[in-house]
């Protein structure tokens, strides 16, 4: 399963990538003078009132209480590796798309997610006169790029999420009362429709403002965030997840806290709670709440990017094991749902560490700091042998930069800003992970 690379709107926007492009002699794809117009379904926002959320029988719906078990009380575990190996020169197998010259002078990535060899993302300033945030899909099979929503005066998006034809993301407008008016879309790709799933109004503060929901979608199934205090709990959160075939709700979660990330996967819902400067802040937990078992497991104290494919999961967080560091020491970790005793896969870094881990097709990727920039890794798990793919010392461009990794749909994508010994530049890359791994046994490693 996809995760998008970043950090949450529910305790401040996720790490944005901030690009300025100055591409001499690539080939730019510009924006359709025409955005597509407003779906129908879709009231304006401005005026969006609270609609209750669908219920199915209340027999077939699995609730999930805030309050955890308790989680493994082993000891984290270290992967045992040598150093990452290098392997040959993957270039042809990789897919690129650069933007527009002049389309980071203003402007700014964030939230990206892809399937296949389809990305999604948001502006962050807006492409059309900063008046809203447009959602962007790039292929990066037949080179297309074109907008999936159009701009509105005042209304932020967040997310998007993809999965197959199937991209979701969350609207909303801060009302002039400070109140936060949302909704939670459904674009499909194969029709081009546009629905509403779920809309509300949001006025409790937390860090300060209200926040808004975080989307996932997953196997035709979409989880988002709504807020739902209890008198245990007077900052809970509830994950709703929902059929997008007939809307039926299937399970929701009570959470303590705040939702920082979420992400689904056959059902399986992952994701981090963070209590907000209002409860007084400190120290929530990374929770897991399964089909078989929807009452939530807290399987590391702290989480931040996370993702979940089929029976693994990852995370990045502060690692455990380092004591009396000056400065936060952060990893990468797997386990599985079958053994929740985490296993660590990349070494602490002060400071930011490993962060941005993707899983699918049994690989796990990662970025991570090299100095002034980033290295991108993966790791295979049917062989436990660790490699990399780009970065200061990379066999793809030999150009450096900062990765925001993904898996899904047989391939692996990564946007990048990078910086050439003349240039700063930004771009998307993907390549099908059947390359990858055939190129991990021409190298012949274990």
């Amino acid at each position: 399963m996809l995760r998008t690379c970043g950090t949450s709107v529910q305790a401040g926007i996720r790490l944005s990538l901030t690009l300025v492009l100055a591409v001499a002699g690539c080939t730019s794809v510009q924006p359709p003078s025409q955005l597509p117009p407003s779906p129908s379904p879709i009231r304006s926002i401005e005026t969006a009132t609270p609609v209750p959320i669908l219920t199915a029988n209340p027999s077939v719906i699995a609730q999930a209480s805030a309050s955890p078990v308790a989680r493994p009380t082993s000891s984290t575990t270290t992967t045992p590796s040598s150093s990452p190996a290098a392997l040959g020169n993957l270039q042809s197998s990789v897919l690129s798309y650069d933007l527009p010259d002049d389309y980071m002078s203003l402007n700014s990535v964030y939230d990206v997610d892809s399937f296949g060899s389809q990305l999604v993302y948001i502006d962050l300033y807006g492409e059309h006169g900063g008046i809203g945030q447009t959602v962007w899909l790039i292929d990066l099979a037949t080179g297309e790029r074109r907008p999936l929503n159009k701009v509105q005066q005042g209304v932020d998006t967040l997310g998007p999420r993809i999965d197959g034809n199937d991209v979701v993301w969350s609207a909303n407008h801060t009302r002039n009362d400070g109140a936060v008016t949302w909704q939670v879309v459904h674009y499909d790709l194969s029709s081009g429709t546009t629905s509403v799933v779920a809309d509300g109004v949001n006025s409790r503060k937390e860090d300060g403002s209200p926040s808004v929901p975080l989307t996932a979608v997953q196997g035709g199934q979409i989880a988002y965030t709504v807020e739902s205090a209890t008198a245990d709990w007077p900052y809970g959160w509830k994950i709703v997840v929902r059929s997008l075939a007939d809307g039926a709700v299937v399970r929701e979660i009570q959470t303590r806290y705040s939702v920082w990330y979420m992400v689904i996967d056959n059902g399986n819902v992952l994701y981090s709670e963070v209590p907000p400067e209002e409860n007084g802040g400190g120290a929530g937990g990374l929770m897991l709440s399964t089909v078989d078992h929807p009452e939530p497991v807290q399987v590391a104290d702290n989480g931040s990017d996370m993702s979940i494919d089929g029976t693994r999961i990852v995370w990045s967080g502060v690692d455990d094991l380092v004591v009396n560091a000056p400065v936060v020491n952060e990893a990468v970790y797997t386990a599985t749902l079958d053994d929740l005793n985490p296993v660590r896969l990349s070494q602490p870094v002060q400071g930011y560490g490993g962060r941005f881990p993707a899983a699918g097709d049994g690989l796990v990727t990662w970025s991570e700091p090299d100095t002034a920039w980033d290295d991108l890794f993966v790791w295979d798990s049917r062989t436990n042998q660790t490699y990399q793919i780009a970065g200061q010392h990379d066999t793809l461009s030999h150009r450096y930069g900062t990765y925001l990794c993904n898996i899904g749909g047989g391939w692996l994508t990564w946007s990048v800003s990078l910086t050439t010994d003349t240039q700063l530049l930004a771009e998307f890359d993907g390549i099908k992970t059947e390359d990858l791994r055939a190129a991990e046994l021409a190298s012949h490693l274990p």
